[in-house]
């Protein structure tokens, strides 16, 4: 395999004055990879006596392409003496993905006689492209019995993945296959408020949470026309008790509840 890559990073921080910080971060990531032949040989074998029934014959070669970049921007400020502060964030996040793939498939009987006639030249290109703009507003609450954490956040996903199949024509020409090609097109809102609670003892730490999120997702198949939504609430509540015993030795319990999202990065 060859790899290109190059990264960059550029970020700035300013205390305005005593009580207003203001920055931001920008991160570009681009990868390029091209993999050698790939000779794969897959032998179908009969499920009683094990004899082999045929081979399968690949031969490929890949390349991938992968660009992303994040810019983050923040803003905080200290409302008071006593640790009281409100902080904002926005954060735009892209990635491009483009996966291509040539390949040619050919049969063979247990002694290497050819079945049936290689299929053409085909080739395989999936291309994703990722959006995501996220924006936070969070408290930090500090009272004589503990601190308090509230806040609300707003994420929406805009995802589009586009596969398309092609068969090599005899004048060296690609020609799509609408059957087996297809736009995939993915959005997603979500809203989130929270709050939170941490306490800290002598040994003692405890810290509890509840966040609820509204999401609503429209997920649509542009080559049929099919088009799913949704829409749903969920609380997810969250506990964590530390007892520190000394300075070696400390023990830790905690639950909570999360939900999975697919990585669109």
């Amino acid at each position: 395999q060859l790899y290109n890559n190059l990264f960059g990073r550029i970020g700035l921080n300013v205390d305005i004055n005593d009580k207003n910080t203001l920055g931001f971060n920008y991160n570009v990531i681009w990868n390029k990879v091209f993999w050698d032949k790939e000779h794969i040989i897959t032998r179908v074998h009969n499920n009683i006596n094990d004899a082999l029934i045929q081979s399968i014959k690949n031969e490929a070669d890949n390349t991938r392409n992968f660009y992303n970049f994040s810019f983050t921007t923040y803003y905080t400020l200290k409302i008071d003496t006593t640790g009281k502060k409100l902080n904002l964030g926005f954060v735009l996040f892209n990635n491009d993905r483009n996966m291509n793939r040539n390949y040619t498939n050919a049969t063979f009987n247990r002694v290497d006689s050819l079945l049936s006639k290689p299929i053409p030249q085909e080739n395989t290109n999936g291309k994703q492209k990722s959006y995501i703009y996220i924006f936070n507003a969070d408290m930090e609450h500090p009272v004589k019995y503990g601190t308090w954490q509230y806040g609300v956040k707003f994420t929406y996903f805009n995802v589009s993945s586009d596969n398309k199949q092609s068969v090599l024509l005899t004048d060296n020409i690609y020609q799509l296959d609408s059957t087996r090609s297809n736009l995939f097109c993915y959005k997603e809102f979500n809203e989130a408020i929270y709050g939170g609670f941490n306490k800290s003892f002598k040994k003692l730490e405890l810290e509890f949470g509840l966040r609820l999120e509204y999401t609503q997702l429209k997920g649509t198949l542009i080559t049929i026309g099919n088009v799913n939504k949704q829409q749903y609430i969920r609380p997810f509540p969250s506990l964590m008790i530390q007892y520190k015993k000394s300075d070696n030795h400390q023990f830790n319990f905690s639950v909570s509840s999360r939900i999975d999202r697919p990585a669109f990065y």
